[in-house]
This record gives C-alpha cells, structure tokens and sequence, in this order.
C-alpha cells in the first residue's frame, strides 16, 4: 500500500525512498498496542495499510503545511513515523478493548485488562487478582482517555521545553547555525577529502617501498 500511495502522490509516479522506509516502520509502530490482542490477520493487514498512508500522506502534505503555515520544523518526519501512526495505534487498542469479550480470550482477558477481572476471582482458575468488573466499553474509553493525557503531556511538555531553551542563558543557536553541527560537536571531515588524503597517504607509502 505505501507503494502504491507513494507512486499516486509523486508527480512523476516514481516510488519515494523516504515514504517506502518509514511506512514500513509505521505500521509497526501502529500495530504496537494491540499486538497481544486477537486482532486477527485481516486486522493487522489492515492496520498496517491505514498507518503506511498516514505516514506517506504525512511526508507529502502534513510536514510541509507543519512548517510554511505552523513554523514547526519536524527536522526527521517524526510525526509522520511515531506521531501519527502513535495515534492510530491508541484508537485500534480502545476498539479492540471494546471487542474483547471473556469468550474470545477466556480467563486470559484479565491478564491483559486487569481492571476487567470480577472483584471475587475465587472461582476463577490461576492467580488472577480481584479487579474492579469494568465492562468492555469502559476499559476502551479508559484506553482513550490515556492517549489524551499523554498528548497534553506531549504538547505542553514539549512547549515548555522549547520556550526555555529559547532564553538566552541556553545559548540557543541563531538561524544559520540551525544545520551546523561544528559549534557543538567534533564533526569529521568531508568524506571526500578523507578519501582523498586516505589516497595520497597510499600513494606515498608506496613511493617510499
């Protein structure tokens, strides 16, 4: 599938690496939280179909309106590989949270949902611990309830961090030292020029024989 959106999107209906690469990644990353599920094959495939075009029509259209529209510079596509696909990933768990039933998955539901054990378990068999007899609807909403605070952790977290290391005790680096590494860090020299060098070292080595 990421193929196939990868080829509808290009102007020259020519496969992009970069969509290929992390489309692949995406639909691990979107599959992640029901993977101990029964999601069933048809389930996965289908999961990871919906998070290949999410993160290739992420790269295409999301990323570029990010950055002219919003001034968000999302330097490796994360959202388009983790964000997105993140996001996929915690609906597919409440849906699937809400299908599980005690038919399906026998006395291991509980294992996987703890809060959906009975609070008496006497009669349950293994070490099942009393739980508090959620219904399936409410451990999804739960489910849903989580991804919500962990994007207002996400956004707010993520805010207060950028607005601190824009003060000028962080030193924070000017416009045209955003992609320069060399005021930080001990980059090595241009490939080209260590082959070079690497070449001539050769050379005269072999002079000296």
């Amino acid at each position: 599938m990421a193929f196939a959106i990868s080829s509808l999107v290009s102007k020259k209906d020519k496969f992009n690496m970069v969509h290929i690469q992390n489309a692949t990644l995406a639909g691990g990353v979107a599959v992640g939280t029901s993977a101990d599920m029964m999601i069933q094959p048809w389930g996965a495939i289908l999961i990871g179909m919906t998070a290949g075009i999410i993160s290739v029509i992420g790269f295409t259209w999301i990323t570029p309106f990010m950055g002219h529209k919003l001034k968000i510079h999302d330097t490796c596509g994360v959202n388009n590989l983790h964000g997105m696909p993140a996001i996929l990933a915690a609906i597919v768990s409440a849906v699937a949270a809400a299908l599980a039933t005690h038919e399906q998955y026998g006395d291991g539901l509980y294992g996987g949902f703890p809060m959906r054990a009975p609070t008496n378990t006497s009669h349950l068999e293994g070490d099942i611990s009393p739980g508090e007899d959620w219904t399936a609807g409410k451990q999804a909403g739960h489910q849903l309830a989580a991804l919500m605070v962990t994007l207002l952790i996400a956004v707010v977290g993520g805010s207060l961090t950028g607005l601190f290391l824009k003060i000028p005790l962080c030193d924070p680096p000017r416009d045209n030292q955003m992609f320069d590494d060399d005021d930080y860090w001990d980059v090595p020299e241009d490939e080209g020029y260590l082959l070079t060098t690497q070449g001539n070292a050769s050379k005269n080595g072999e002079s000296r024989m």
